[in-house]
Formats: structure tokens, sequence, C-alpha cells
């Protein structure tokens, strides 16, 4: 009776922080379809999120890494963002190229590029190791998220990190959304 009656209270005392209309305190992040159109444009990005990194292949299947990120305008040309990160990319199996916490334009800790066209191409490249202005990578490691889906809360896609003689050591997907106020909107 006394368990019984302990439970009842738990209870009541939920139902009553509960407010109608209320968002639950995190939301699900799952796979997405591409879905961007021409004419998305990469500063849309431009603000802080909450970060959340899915492994859905490699070492780390089924663990999930968390953190923030912020993105501003980019000072230099080969680039429209920069920013920083705290997510520990290991933990999802993913190569960590340099600090991510780096803020210098020159060598930030992550980096966003964008391709327009009828299907545009959004990239974030993570690791200010890899974000060296003046230096083209093409057998380097990398971890990359693909941008799949923008949208006032934020966006979602996948990622993939590896080296570029072995290829892909781990992927999978990805949601970052909106914290606080500022920040480009769709």
């Amino acid at each position: 009776m006394k368990n019984r009656r302990a439970g009842l209270i738990a209870l009541i005392a939920l139902a009553g922080c509960a407010r109608p209309g209320a968002q639950p305190a995190a939301t699900s992040c799952e796979p997405t379809a591409y879905s961007l159109t021409a004419g998305t444009s990469a500063a849309a990005l431009a603000g802080e999120f909450s970060l959340q990194l899915f492994a859905t292949a490699g070492d780390s299947t089924g663990r999930s890494a968390g953190g923030r990120l912020a993105l501003r305008p980019a000072l230099r040309t080969d680039a429209v963002l920069v920013g920083t990160s705290d997510v520990a990319l290991g933990a999802v199996g993913a190569l960590l190229l340099g600090p991510l916490d780096a803020v210098a334009d020159s060598m930030p800790g992550v980096l966003v590029f964008e391709s327009p066209g009828a299907r545009p191409g959004i990239l974030l490249r993570f690791g200010s190791g890899s974000n060296a202005l003046g230096i083209v990578q093409i057998e380097g490691g990398y971890t990359v998220l693909q941008v799949h889906r923008i949208d006032a809360a934020g966006f979602q896609g996948a990622w993939r990190s590896g080296t570029g003689m072995g290829g892909d050591l781990a992927t999978g997907h990805f949601c970052a959304h909106r914290v606080g106020a500022g920040g480009g909107g769709e």
C-alpha cells in the first residue's frame, strides 16, 4: 500500500508539471532524406545549436555524442561560415583532426562550404587541422556533416568520417537544434 501511494503521488506531481502545448525537453533525431531546394543557402545555419550525432556504421554503431555548435559568417572567401563545437567525435568513431574550439578564420574548428545549384550541397568540415586556409586536402582524414534539411528549428543530415585512402571508418546521421535567439532563418 505504501509503494502504491508513493507511485500515485509521483504520478500526480508529474501531471502537475505538464503544461498544455508544452514541447518535450528532448526531440527525437531520425535519419532524414535529402530535401534541399535550389536557392537554399548555408548562411541560414548561422547561430548556436545543440548538436547530436548518431553512429550507424563503424566500431561505435549504436552510440551517440552531443554538444554545442556555434557558426558565424566567415571572413575568408572559400567558405560561408566558420565556427566551433565541443562534441566528442571519438564517442561515435569519428576522427578528430585538430581542435574543434579553434576560433581563427584561418584555421577554424568547423568550416561550412556550399555548392549552389538545382541540388545544393552544404558540408560542415570538423577539425581545425582540416580547415587551414590555403591547404587543399586530397587524401587526408575527414569528418564531415552533409546537410539534408534546414528549417526554422535547425538542420539535419548525414555524417561520415574516415581517411582518403581507407574510405569511411564511421557514418551516421545528425540533428542540430537551434538554441537561443539570433542566427539565420530559412
